[in-house]
């Protein structure tokens, strides 16, 4: 935890971005329940709908200002993970050539890389998966229990039940699965990237040694393992998305039963 925080710091310079693309999906979500409301009660009963006979001009301008939020949020919230992608970068390697004498003589270049591209990359989806759409559920959700509670007590508790689940189970369970298969393709995939610019790098002195074969059965080996590493995570990527979808497809079942 106290790393993620530390990631966290290295960003904060973005926050008025991170800030705006949360408020915009917040935004956008409540428009598409407004227009989710809206429509079921002109669908079943247009007499009873508040604003009565321009009720279809206004879900299509719902439906348009759903459209623009939608397009609009993924814009700014694509454009605050840049910049923030961007600021871990230079903390990255601001920390990597404070940390290695001077330089990066004593870092292979490989892992410097791994740790500079995938390891930075595989953050993006801190903020796009995880903090805003748990923020929009957050604030959402008890919005949606409560417009539920009034005509089906039932319906509400069990919507809380899975969200709970969705919220404070899954996410653990989760977490469990992936981490150990991360860390295989992570080191997996280091290991594989020195070793290639070992022979780039080195390649005067492997040719003049005759040690080429040997160093590409290692490259090789390397990669034998990094297949292996992806095999065994999109296992368990898969395992993952049948539990996440679970608490969802009960969802849909209670709509439409």
């Amino acid at each position: 935890m106290s790393a993620l925080w530390r990631v966290a710091a290295a960003c904060r310079q973005e926050v008025p971005w991170l800030v705006a693309g949360a408020l915009t999906s917040i935004v956008s979500v409540a428009i598409l329940l407004v227009l989710t409301a809206g429509s079921a009660s002109l669908a079943l009963d247009p007499a009873l709908t508040p604003v009565g006979v321009i009720a279809p001009f206004v879900l299509q301008a719902l439906g348009t200002g759903r459209v623009l939020g939608r397009y609009v949020e993924r814009m700014v919230t694509h454009a605050a993970t840049f910049r923030a992608i961007a600021a871990i970068r230079v903390w990255l390697w601001r920390g990597l050539v404070a940390r290695s004498a001077g330089g990066l003589g004593f870092i292979r270049s490989g892992d410097a890389l791994s740790r500079l591209i995938s390891d930075t990359d595989s953050l993006d989806g801190l903020y796009l998966r995880i903090a805003v759409p748990g923020l929009c559920a957050v604030l959402l959700v008890p919005v949606l229990v409560w417009a539920l509670q009034a005509g089906a007590p039932w319906a509400a508790a069990v919507v809380l039940l899975l969200f709970v689940a969705a919220a404070l189970g899954l996410p653990l369970i989760l977490a469990r699965r992936a981490s150990h298969a991360g860390a295989r393709v992570a080191e997996a995939l280091s290991a594989l990237r020195v070793a290639v610019l070992d022979v780039a790098v080195g390649l005067r002195e492997v040719t003049a040694y005759g040690a080429a074969g040997r160093m590409m059965d290692g490259v090789h080996a390397r990669e034998a393992t990094l297949v292996q590493a992806q095999h065994y995570g999109v296992a368990q990527a898969a395992a993952a998305q049948a539990l996440a979808a679970a608490p969802k497809d009960g969802y849909t079942f209670l709509v439409t039963d």
